[in-house]
């Protein structure tokens, strides 16, 4: 909290299946202390979430002023794969047909899945999409564009990006695609606008497709600043040929070097402070409210601007909440190898 030496973590969205979604978390909990250790400007989040179990004491807003509550949560920490699928619907708006996704990460192994997705939007007859790409930071580029094929489809061969290499590459051009990567033929929706909703967490191919859809179509952007990294990178191994396969076990480090920028059709890159919102809207901690439920403050902002009939979906104690200013200071992913990465297949060089 802004000014304060106040510090809290709350919980985005659950993982179902996982210890979090077992042990009955819900999206919008707050928590001030891990291990009855108080949150600080100064804490080392690193250490607190590093043991395989501990718990998280949960807190509340009453007013200005974050109160902890007689309640820890014991977590531990398992391994599992995410689907970055986390939510899919339609939503009817005074007779439009809105197509919803909350999209987590740009997954290559998801792409079937995706696609499904898109096939379930086209027999429902979407007129308009909101995607939601507020917790995404990043993936395959590959599946960013096949993504934003599947939004549009009108441009199949035209340029959708430009890889920017140093001097010891050519410079590459990516083109708008009919298939994903299985050989599937892509099942297109041919928008002419999309809403997509971000945080400043929202970064790498999540920014990529923000921007390299801009030139095409109109592209409603609701929230805050994106992340600002345009950079790509690829994975090196101790082999032959830097490629995973073949590569000795008796290594267990890669590398990760940023080799690209990415740029869009007419030559926009260099955001470092992030891509601009169209509509700022930042979320309300106070009152997070629930993805994918029209009443949830980002996705109500974007019905508002598809139908003039919606209205501001706050609740009384939304409307008398005191205007706080916070800083985000980190997130979970933010020690994962992966966090914020946008990268290319080596087989591509």
């Amino acid at each position: 909290l802004s000014g304060t030496q106040t510090v809290f973590g709350y919980v985005r969205y659950v993982v179902p299946g996982s210890p979090a979604d077992t042990q009955g978390l819900e999206r919008g909990m707050l928590f001030n202390r891990i291990d009855s250790e108080l949150f600080t400007p100064e804490t080392n989040f690193n250490r607190l979430f590093g043991p395989s179990n501990y718990s998280i004491g949960l807190a509340e807003f009453q007013g200005e002023n974050l109160v902890p509550v007689n309640e820890e949560i014991n977590l531990n920490k398992i391994q599992l794969t995410e689907n970055p699928i986390h939510e899919h619907k339609v939503l009817d708006v005074d007779g439009k047909k809105v197509g919803y996704l909350m999209y987590n990460n740009f997954r290559n192994s998801f792409e079937e899945e995706l696609n499904l997705v898109f096939a379930d939007f086209l027999d429902k007859g979407i007129s308009d999409l909101v995607l939601d790409l507020r917790y995404n930071t990043g993936g395959n580029i590959e599946t960013c564009k096949h993504l934003s094929s599947m939004i549009t489809g009108q441009f199949p061969g035209e340029v959708f990006a430009k890889q920017v290499y140093n001097n010891n590459f050519d410079d590459q051009d990516i083109f708008f695609d009919n298939q994903i990567s299985t050989g599937e033929s892509i099942n297109s929706l041919n928008l002419t606008r999309v809403f997509v909703l971000s945080t400043n967490t929202t970064a790498s191919a999540s920014e990529l497709l923000i921007n390299a859809l801009n030139p095409y179509i109109n592209v409603i952007h609701i929230g805050d600043n994106t992340s600002g990294k345009f950079e790509g990178s690829v994975t090196l191994y101790d082999s032959p040929d830097f490629r995973r396969r073949n590569a000795t076990l008796d290594h267990t480090i890669a590398i990760q070097p940023l080799i690209i920028k990415t740029v869009n059709k007419d030559g926009f890159s260099d955001f470092f402070d992030g891509l601009p919102p169209t509509i700022r809207q930042r979320e309300n901690f106070a009152n997070l409210g629930v993805l994918g439920d029209p009443r949830e403050t980002l996705l109500n902002r974007a019905l508002q601007e598809i139908s003039s009939s919606i209205e501001t979906a706050a609740t009384e104690e939304q409307k008398t909440d005191p205007d706080l200013n916070f800083k985000l200071v980190g997130d979970d992913q933010m020690y994962s190898p992966t966090y914020q990465r946008m990268y290319v297949n080596p087989d591509d060089l």
